[in-house]
């Protein structure tokens, strides 16, 4: 009889879970919003500290939160209004720079929510490779990752940490690396 009732409660929180993805307003996508944008903000600030494995792992639940948030704003993206009225593509041509005016590209939501899921799982990817040890698993990792085209922040992200002062992302000197790989 015990185990009937816990089948009973488990199968209300499913269907209660269905309803509460099925019945995403407005507002559950404008909370979703501010609250990627929050873990971006919190997300690039970590970025530009110096890195150490307490970083690593604020970083990866940075990462793992605004993933989870980003998930919800595609699943609320019908509830998004177009805004491309409010957009004006010369605006160069009136503000006072000392630049040519440049060719305004603009991209579709679901490309830039793409580009910005595609983004987070290079932070990722990054972050497990800081977490090898071993030289030969390293240039392996390395040599894949520097397949996958990246954008300017994992770019910027891996220049700036994988041998920062001569050590691997600030853990392991390179010389006893490569005393192990020897």
């Amino acid at each position: 009889m015990h185990w009937k009732i816990i089948y009973l409660k488990k199968k209300k929180k499913k269907k209660k879970q269905d309803e509460s993805k099925a019945s995403l307003n407005e507002y559950d996508a404008l909370n979703a919003r501010l609250r990627l944008r929050r873990g971006l903000l919190n997300l690039f600030s970590c970025l530009k500290a110096k890195f150490s494995g307490k970083m690593r792992d604020q970083v990866q639940n940075l990462i793992n939160s605004c993933l989870k948030t980003l998930e919800i704003v595609r699943e609320t993206l019908e509830h998004s209004e177009n805004c491309e009225s409010y957009f004006i593509d010369s605006i160069n041509k009136t503000l006072l720079i000392h630049m040519p005016p440049r060719q305004i590209k603009t991209i579709s939501k679901t490309d830039a929510l793409n580009d910005l899921g595609s983004m987070l799982t290079h932070l990722q990817t990054i972050l497990e490779l800081s977490t090898l040890r071993d030289l030969y698993d390293i240039q392996k990792s390395l040599q894949a990752f520097s397949l996958i085209p990246r954008n300017i922040v994992t770019r910027a992200y891996l220049d700036a940490n994988l041998f920062q002062n001569e050590t691997y992302f600030g853990e392991i000197s390179v010389k006893n690396l490569a005393l192990v790989f020897s």
